[in-house]
């Protein structure tokens, strides 16, 4: 399966697993990131820098660590 680090921009996709650290996976459910949810990469910071992510209304910024334990179909 192929990670949100290499997603292209602006299209909807939807996550299909959330794996990795517990720590982190459940920081990343706590802030709405789930099996089925549909989110959008707007842009990646420069110098592989964080991605900036559209998930329901609201834009947040994933560090690299975080965008690749996030799986989309």
């Amino acid at each position: 399966m192929k990670s949100l680090t290499g997603a292209p921009f602006f299209e909807t996709l939807i996550i299909s697993h959330v794996e990795g650290e517990p720590g982190l996976t459940r920081r990343l459910r706590e802030m709405g990131f789930h099996t089925g949810c549909e989110v959008r990469v707007l842009g990646q910071a420069p110098f592989n820098g964080p991605l900036v992510v559209q998930l329901h209304d609201s834009v947040l910024a994933l560090r690299q660590a975080e965008a690749e334990c996030l799986l989309i179909k």
